[in-house]
């Protein structure tokens, strides 16, 4: 077997230097990349304190963290980056198909027969039915009404009508 060498080449351009995790406490330098919010970032000259996306001629976009997608009640979502949440709701959280929700209850009150009635999520109304005992018994709003399975004393699911 022969092996043929050839000319060598130009030098081709160097290529982005990995640095881990963006710090704004750190200088970076052209080349040099970083990570933030998923998505990975080059600098396009020296830059420190600067995040990454909000200046586009110190950042460039190299790959985009994808975007997660909800659930539907027969489709799986698929792991990406999470939505932001607006202003002023950092007692949210996000549910599984993608939206987020109050953390809160609101509006709710007893009715003094077993009931919760007015809580609200999303703008629709539930009522609460519990049983005797203090467990919860049924849970109606949204158009539907969901009764609650006990075993041993412990919930075990809601089957809805």
């Amino acid at each position: 077997m022969t092996i043929v060498v050839g000319i060598p080449g130009p030098q081709g351009a160097p290529g982005l230097s990995l640095q881990g995790t963006y710090n704004p406490n750190t200088t970076y330098t052209q080349g040099q990349a970083v990570n933030y919010e998923g998505a990975c970032w080059a600098a396009l000259q020296s830059v420190q304190g600067v995040t990454p996306g909000t200046a586009p001629l110190q950042w460039m976009l190299v790959v985009e963290a994808p975007a997660m997608v909800g659930s539907t009640g027969t489709v799986a979502g698929t792991a990406g980056s999470v939505p932001a949440p607006a202003a002023d709701r950092q007692g949210a959280f996000l549910r599984g198909d993608g939206a987020w929700t109050p953390g809160a209850v609101s509006g709710l009150t007893y009715n003094g027969a077993g009931q919760l009635t007015g809580y609200t999520e999303d703008g629709i109304a539930y009522e609460l039915a519990y049983n005797t005992d203090g467990t919860l018994n049924t849970i109606t709003g949204g158009g539907s009404v969901g009764t609650v399975s006990y075993s041993s004393g412990a919930p075990t699911g809601i089957s809805y009508t």
